[in-house]
């Protein structure tokens, strides 16, 4: 993997990743819920960065 590939996941590697269902990361980008992502043709990426900002603005307790 070189350091462009480290900086992105695709939504399965993303899923696996949070543990979510098949196919979550698809209806929350789809409803504009999910973290930013970008489109590298007709792939669908996530860099790490953003999805860790996400993480972070969602974070619930104290």
């Amino acid at each position: 993997m070189n350091e462009v590939e480290a900086q992105f996941e695709t939504e399965r590697e993303l899923e696996a990743r949070l543990k979510l269902k098949p196919g979550a990361m698809r209806r929350m980008r789809r409803e504009a819920r999910g973290p930013k992502w970008c489109r590298v043709g007709r792939l669908i990426r996530y860099r790490r960065g953003d999805v860790e900002a996400w993480l972070k603005a969602n974070e619930g307790g104290k």
